[in-house]
Order: C-alpha cells, then sequence, then structure tokens
C-alpha cells in the first residue's frame, strides 16, 4: 500500500497520479482507511465535475 500512496502523492501527469489514486482506493485492507478514500474519490470527483463538465456547459 506505501508505494501506491507514495505514487498517488507524486505529481507525474494526472493519469498516472489517478491510476495510483484507484490502485490505492481498492487495496486498502483497513476498512477506515478505505471509507476515508472512497469519501475523498467522492469530493475529487464532485470537482472534476465543476471544473470539466460544468464548466464547458457555461
Amino acid at each position: 500500500m506505501p508505494k501506491w500512496a507514495a505514487l498517488a502523492s507524486l505529481d507525474h501527469g494526472r493519469r498516472i497520479v489517478g491510476r495510483g489514486f484507484v490502485i490505492a482506493l481498492a487495496l486498502s485492507k483497513d476498512r477506515a482507511l478505505a471509507t476515508q478514500n472512497v469519501l475523498l474519490c467522492g469530493v475529487h470527483l464532485f470537482g472534476v465535475y465543476r471544473y470539466l463538465v460544468r464548466k464547458a456547459a457555461l
């Protein structure tokens, strides 16, 4: 898990960081950490919607 978390924390481009975050989310075995990751993923998806989808519709 720590190597995927480190991959997600480094700034190597959007695709690599996104993949690292998804892998860290999928591989988390601790229930509290998994819950936190799911909530943060929801916050990130909302931010992507606001930045990309809603901005293009205006």
